[in-house]
């Protein structure tokens, strides 16, 4: 892909979401958000490989 060029996404390409943190994660997520206030900024390490998953037949390189 030069630069400049768009990126299309394949026909036939399922797209879905899915929950990044556990209910468990969220919930302490929460509580430090609640305990830290104004004070801190919490944010929530995700992996990046939480983003995208790759489901490819035979065909597909």
């Amino acid at each position: 892909m030069t630069r400049g060029s768009s990126f299309v996404i394949p026909s036939g390409a399922i797209m879905g979401a899915a929950p990044l943190l556990t209910e468990d994660e969220v919930a302490l997520y929460n509580l430090l958000q609640l305990v830290v206030k104004d004070q801190y900024l919490v944010l929530a390490q995700v992996p990046l490989w939480s983003f995208i998953a790759v489901d490819a037949d035979r065909r597909a390189r």
